[in-house]
């Protein structure tokens, strides 16, 4: 990916998806705050010390799942950054296969880097947000064209990319959304089927 794209990433997340409830450190602190609450209340409880000290463990780690499980439900439900639907051709410039893979779909699951030439003019490097089942990845050699959508945010060009309605016929295993908070990465895993993850769905971008 190029230079500073990770500076522009955060800047732009910032704006397009500002939300205090996309932010880990919010759910960071309400679990530490939490985890305080909890201390200070069972502690004053008239109960034995081991007793208390059992209870305060497993309090404080369904405070954790509570917290992890509400960011992750809450960046699920966020929109996508508006894209740009000005179809653009992108190169396949790499194949990848799943690191470690633990189960059959991820084994038959392909992840494709692709460069294109943005609305700047300028080439960009960035994941194909579609996951290629094997069935269908004989097509995607490197150097194949493809037709894609890009974020209409200038400033994600690096991040990710998805293949346009003019491949329907591609089969899918599933979805990845990366690039938009930091390092981390969104894998959603489906049955294969053809027709993309992201454009039959209304309600997974911002307008």
């Amino acid at each position: 990916m190029t230079g500073t794209a990770g500076d522009r990433r955060a800047r732009s997340v910032n704006r397009a998806r500002g939300s205090i409830w996309t932010d880990g450190g919010t759910w960071v602190c309400l679990f530490l705050a939490g985890s305080a609450l909890l201390a200070w209340g069972i502690l004053s409880l008239p109960f034995d010390g081991v007793v208390r000290g059992v209870i305060l463990f497993f309090a404080i780690i369904a405070a954790a799942v509570a917290c992890g499980l509400g960011w992750l439900e809450t960046m699920s439900n966020t929109p996508l950054p508006p894209l740009d639907r000005t179809p653009r051709t992108a190169r396949v410039r790499e194949i990848r296969e799943w690191d470690q893979p633990d189960t059959i779909a991820e084994v038959e699951t392909k992840r494709i880097v692709v460069a294109y030439d943005g609305a700047d003019g300028s080439t960009h490097t960035a994941w194909l947000g579609d996951l290629i089942h094997a069935s269908s990845i004989t097509g995607f050699t490197p150097g194949s064209r493809w037709q894609v959508y890009a974020f209409a945010d200038p400033d994600l060009a690096d991040t990710m990319v998805v293949l346009t309605e003019a491949h329907d016929e591609v089969r899918r295993s599933g979805s990845l959304v990366t690039g938009l908070h930091g390092n981390r990465e969104f894998l959603t895993l489906r049955q294969p089927t053809s027709g993309s993850p992201f454009l039959n769905d209304t309600h997974r971008f911002a307008s």
